[in-house]
């Protein structure tokens, strides 16, 4: 199951970044982090104005710092920006094209690390 299928769905009404860390916490299973903790990060509200299925993405590869450059380059490649408020201003992409990009770098970084 793709992350942007929980991404505003009735049942979960998850934002972005909710969207990543609940399928990879929850339904993947390789990280601890809690969904909860990322209700304020998506709508450009992530830390420096990250996106949230970006800013989701980095926080379960905490503490690998090869992997979150890796991952903020490709994100950042795919899209144009790893900035929400950029990304929706220019018309980059939609919300869930940036949780589908983001998604398949943790699908491929994740298969490296485990």
């Amino acid at each position: 199951m793709k992350a942007s299928e929980f991404y505003h769905h009735p049942k979960y009404l998850f934002n972005c970044a909710q969207a990543i860390v609940y399928k990879w916490s929850e339904v993947e299973v390789i990280s601890s982090l809690k969904v909860a903790d990322f209700k304020r990060s998506g709508s450009g509200r992530a830390p420096d104005g990250a996106c949230g299925a970006l800013y989701g993405a980095l926080a379960l590869f905490e503490g690998n710092t090869e992997q979150q450059k890796r991952l903020k380059s490709e994100f950042e490649a795919a899209i144009g920006s790893p900035l929400c408020r950029t990304i929706r201003k220019e018309k980059m992409a939609t919300c869930r094209h940036c949780i589908d990009v983001a998604d398949e770098w943790v699908e491929q970084l994740a298969s490296i690390v485990i």
